[in-house]
């Protein structure tokens, strides 16, 4: 509701900048773009997390540069930060166990609406877990969550999936998860 009290509290109230930073670090993220007319924020936000190297920190404009090159070199940044993650939702397979590199996949299954979903963790400096969702124009992410451990007590299905990941999955699919055949059926048709 953005009535009255909303702008007052909004412009008299604390500007919460290095909690939402940290709470992005927190959650693994490792991309982040300013879209503006020169990359203010994006100085102050390294200064807020504890390791500003982990993140790639992307201009859309920079004041004296050509604009252009500016967000064409931010655009390739942001495509091969989400290749590799869109490559493993490709082309790996979870019945096969798990691969080397930074991407576990999970469960994969056909979704209500007839998409196909498959449920990943990205190993970065927090591991962060999410459930993505083939579309005509590639993998969107639809959940996204800091990955819990796994270990201490035995457990059944054991999963790094955090309770609001698994709420995602349970709200999405239609039938059975995908066994090791279907999966790879599903794969060699393209994910449609």
């Amino acid at each position: 509701d953005l009535t009255g009290g909303y702008w007052r509290r909004h412009a008299r109230g604390a500007v919460r900048f290095a909690d939402g930073m940290q709470a992005l670090e927190r959650l693994g993220v490792d991309v982040l773009v300013e879209i503006g007319p020169h990359p203010v924020l994006l100085g102050m936000g390294a200064e807020c997390v504890a390791d500003s190297q982990a993140a790639r920190w992307l201009p859309s404009l920079r004041r004296g540069a050509d604009d252009w090159e500016v967000c064409l070199r931010s655009l390739g940044e942001l495509y091969v930060a989400g290749a590799e993650l869109a490559r493993a939702l490709d082309s790996r397979l979870s019945s096969a166990g798990p691969a080397a590199g930074p991407v576990a996949v999970g469960l994969s299954f056909r979704a209500q609406d007839g998409d196909y979903c498959r449920t990943f963790v990205l190993e970065r400096p927090q591991a962060v877990a999410g459930l993505a969702c083939r579309q005509a124009d590639g993998w969107r992410v639809t959940a996204l969550g800091e990955a819990t451990a796994v270990g201490g007590e035995l457990r059944l299905a054991s999963t790094a999936l955090p309770p609001a990941i698994l709420a995602e999955v349970d709200a999405r699919l239609e039938g059975e998860p995908l066994d090791g055949a279907g999966e790879r059926a599903a794969r060699d048709a393209g994910w449609r």
